[in-house]
């Protein structure tokens, strides 16, 4: 049978005992999923850390689990921070909800020259976020960042960048183990050249996916997968 996650952030998990959830988890739980007394779920605080229990009773408003094992959630040895050109609202909200399920650890959506939509909506991606983390067994949600500029997010990169664009190399990089990595993948379109010129001033991995071009949200979530295994 399976077994429900569900992700509160900054909730305090005994080892053992009762856990008391309110709110929306607790209405999913309850209402909309509509779990039975006795069944399994697990409560994971967002930080890496969860607890798995049974479902003990429905009280006004919330549930309560009975805890029986608290444990780490191993997350991904290398940080990944996806830079990604906004793209109309229906697929940024499946890019984004897709490289959560691969490993992304951080999102900052980026206006380039090409980006026609220059702005998202937060409240929903993160929520599109938590629930693709519920989904694929993450210990935490990934973070995501206010847009930038696509200068400005080169210029503040962290760790080695790596700039995926048609005709990049398609060797394997050798990378230190757990260093960060921050990918840029371009819009529908492309980059410019003026914005290749400048990840090469950056001194950017220039790197390819394949030798055919491919859409802006199946890109980001291959350079995601390809990144996590260099």
């Amino acid at each position: 049978m399976k077994i429900h996650r569900f992700i509160v952030p900054g909730v305090l998990l005994p080892p053992s005992g009762g856990l008391t959830i309110a709110g929306e988890v607790a209405h999913q739980m309850k209402n909309v999923l509509k779990l039975r007394i006795g069944e399994r779920a697990v409560i994971c605080d967002g930080l890496g850390n969860e607890a798995e229990g049974i479902i003990h009773e429905y009280v006004p408003d919330a549930v309560v689990l009975r805890v029986e094992e608290l444990r780490r959630v191993p997350e991904e040895a290398r940080r990944i921070v996806l830079c990604a050109s906004i793209i109309k609202n229906e697929n940024f909200d499946w890019l984004c909800e897709k490289v959560v399920e691969v490993g992304v650890s951080e999102i900052i959506p980026i206006i380039s020259e090409r980006t026609v939509k220059t702005n998202v909506r937060p409240d929903r991606l993160e929520r599109i976020m938590r629930e693709a983390a519920e989904t694929s067994a993450r210990g935490t949600v990934p973070v995501l960042r206010e847009p930038k500029e696509f200068r400005f997010a080169m210029s503040a990169a962290e760790g080695m960048r790596v700039f995926y664009d048609i005709g990049g190399s398609l060797e394997k990089p050798q990378v230190a183990k757990g260093e960060t990595l921050t990918l840029f993948v371009g819009p529908e379109g492309g980059w410019a050249d003026k914005e290749r010129q400048f990840a090469a001033k950056y001194g950017c991995l220039i790197r390819g996916l394949t030798a055919r071009p491919l859409r802006a949200e199946t890109a980001a979530i291959l350079a995601v997968y390809d990144a996590l295994h260099f």
